[in-house]
């Protein structure tokens, strides 16, 4: 026996699912038979056009196991050389330590502003509230013809 298990599309499914139980059966051992064991099928003449549609999947299918298997024993994917990758890392790393370093800088230097521009926009939204509530007071008086 060669492999486990076959790839079995949904197209597959969908083109087949519309013949005879027998004509499909038929059709399904020719997929295993082929997929699994590589045994070429015998198929009617009305099915082999069903079975020849769909053998360059089966086919690319094994093809790309094999390929995973021979891969597999080689040991996967070789390292990547470390000293050349450790130096760009150790760079990058630096700069963004950097970078974070002088963010923290400007923020420690603009707290004691802030707090300032807190307090004048405190002092701003006091005014223009007082403002609103003067106009609003101003206008009901005149809606109702109270003398200002």
């Amino acid at each position: 026996m060669g492999k486990k298990g076959v790839v079995f599309l949904a197209s597959y499914y969908e083109a087949l699912k519309q013949l005879a139980d027998n004509d499909r059966l038929q059709v399904y051992d020719a997929i295993l038979s082929y997929g699994i064991e590589k045994i070429p099928p015998t198929l009617p003449q009305h099915l082999q056009g069903y079975f020849l549609l769909m053998k360059p999947n089966i086919d690319a299918s094994n093809s790309r196991y094999e390929a995973a298997i021979v891969n597999g024993q080689k040991g996967g994917r070789p390292p990547k050389e470390p000293e050349q990758n450790q130096n760009i890392n150790q760079r990058e790393n630096q700069n963004i330590n950097q970078d974070k370093d002088k963010e923290k800088e400007k923020d420690s230097e603009t707290d004691y502003e802030r707090e300032g521009e807190f307090q004048e926009g405190a002092d701003f939204n006091n005014r223009r509230n007082s403002a609103i509530k003067m106009l609003d007071e101003i206008e009901r008086k005149q809606r109702w013809g109270v003398p200002t």
